[in-house]
């Protein structure tokens, strides 16, 4: 029977734009129609064999603190931590991005073990607060197991909890930082900054990997998202572009990237858990999991395909101890509760192509590409 139970076990994610609608009093035909179209879809979860994961970026957001890291004083600000740049005209180039790199992280850490919202009695004020909210009968179970779970470990094991809560937020901040201001720099500058910003995101993909490799959940969309926007302003990525359209003067707009650093936590997490599986609650082993968002397919399939050409790359380097275990994403109708997509990520192409909207400029104006509307 012990076996059996492993073997049906399934690891879920919920992104926080359907977990509030389904877990909010007066719900519950909402969270029927969710369940009943999800057994459709996949009968076997109708055993109750599930593991839910809840990160910390999801309690963030289901306490309605998904804009934490610019909601609250003191707001966390590593501007002091940017690249100098005068730094191509050293010598101790390396060492000096290292001691950057490295003040940043523990500027980071201490901020958020530190910040009074993260206090044990903010949280748990928070969390009741939500609960109050939170209280559909037909959701009882899945509340259970996030926010009266979590509840439990910040009473019970603060001291732990802090600690992970402080490396959560450090590392997605990290991820998130541009440590040079392209706006702020000269053209030419900016093309010389670049291999320096590279070398840093080369030393966090290492961090992921090495982290991924001894059982460490460290999400890693946040990281493709930087390196991606960095590859995609590169001058050969317009270029590129210009020549395709035989035209000069671009607005080039790419949707689905992360319009800012400190919100979309979920979003992060779920596109890592889709791509890099969950945490087996019997083995502790990675296995291929189920994520449910409202998010727009489209934005989904971009991000997926951005995610996807990078950590395929990485798994698949020589000395590379990662493995990919792709799984579904359901996309939910957030006013009905029905499922209404999917899509396999086992299935997808990283070379596949993503929506592009270009507009051109008036006469005189350089090409750029923007991640906003």
């Amino acid at each position: 029977m012990a076996t059996q139970t492993y073997e049906l076990t399934h690891n879920i994610f919920y992104d926080n734009s359907v977990y509030r609608p389904i877990t909010r009093k007066g719900s519950e035909g909402l969270y029927n129609c969710f369940y009943d179209s999800l057994i459709e879809r996949v009968p076997l979860l109708d055993n109750g064999l599930y593991q839910t994961y809840f990160s910390w970026s999801s309690l963030l957001e289901a306490i309605g603190d998904g804009n934490f890291l610019e909601k609250y004083e003191p707001v966390l600000n590593l501007d002091a931590f940017c690249i100098p740049g005068n730094i191509i005209d050293q010598e101790n180039h390396d060492e000096i991005l290292v001691r950057q790199f490295n003040s940043a992280h523990n500027c980071a850490y201490n901020h958020f073990l530190n910040h009074p919202e993260l206090s044990q009695e903010n949280l748990l004020r928070k969390i009741d607060a939500q609960l109050k909210f939170s209280t559909n009968p037909a959701a009882k179970a899945l509340i259970e197991d996030t926010l009266i779970r979590y509840r439990g470990l910040v009473i019970n094991e603060f001291d732990w909890a802090r600690e992970s809560f402080a490396q959560h937020l450090t590392w997605d901040s990290l991820c998130g930082f541009p440590f040079f201001y392209s706006e702020r720099c000269t053209k030419e500058d900016r093309e010389l900054l670049r291999p320096s910003v590279r070398k840093i995101s080369e030393w966090l993909l290492r961090i992921f990997h090495d982290r991924r490799a001894q059982g460490f959940d460290l999400s890693s969309f946040r990281l493709v998202d930087k390196i991606q926007k960095e590859l995609l302003t590169d001058r050969n990525f317009i270029e590129k572009i210009e020549k395709e359209q035989r035209k000069k003067n671009l607005r080039i707009y790419i949707p689905g990237l992360l319009e800012n650093p400190f919100k979309d936590l979920c979003d992060t997490d779920y596109i890592h858990f889709s791509t890099f599986g969950m945490r087996d609650p019997v083995s502790l082993e990675p296995r291929a999991g189920i994520v449910f968002t409202a998010d727009i397919k489209e934005v989904v399939y971009t991000r997926l395909v951005l995610q996807l050409s990078v950590m395929r790359f990485l798994c698949s380097a020589e000395t590379s101890k990662l493995q990919l275990f792709p799984g579904m994403i359901f996309i939910v109708d957030p006013n009905s509760g029905a499922i209404i997509d999917e899509i396999d990520v086992s299935t997808m192409d990283e070379n596949a192509n993503f929506q592009i909207v270009i507009d051109e400029l008036g006469p005189g104006e350089e090409s750029y590409v923007t991640f906003n509307r």
